[in-house]
């Protein structure tokens, strides 16, 4: 199984698991000499800012905290894609 991640503007995100996701979600957002950690911080501190959510720092926590509050959807594929 491969996850499929969906963001508000309908960029789609899909790894093997939620570490990948992150990855490329950081990647995308032009934060590649960056550890994913840090990337999640900020994400993190931006969205509590704006949601009043806690967001935790982990991948697999990362992706269920931003789906929680509707930033994104995540989905499960058949590895390999649709």
């Amino acid at each position: 199984m491969a996850l499929r991640v969906t963001t508000q503007d309908g960029t789609v995100f899909e790894a093997p698991d939620a570490a990948g996701i992150v990855r490329q979600m950081r990647d995308a957002a032009w934060r590649q000499q960056d550890p994913k950690s840090e990337y999640m911080e900020d994400v993190a501190t931006r969205v509590g800012e704006a949601y009043e959510e806690d967001i935790r720092t982990t991948p697999v926590e990362f992706l269920d905290d931003l789906s929680r509050v509707g930033l994104v959807t995540i989905a499960e594929t058949a590895e390999g894609g649709l």
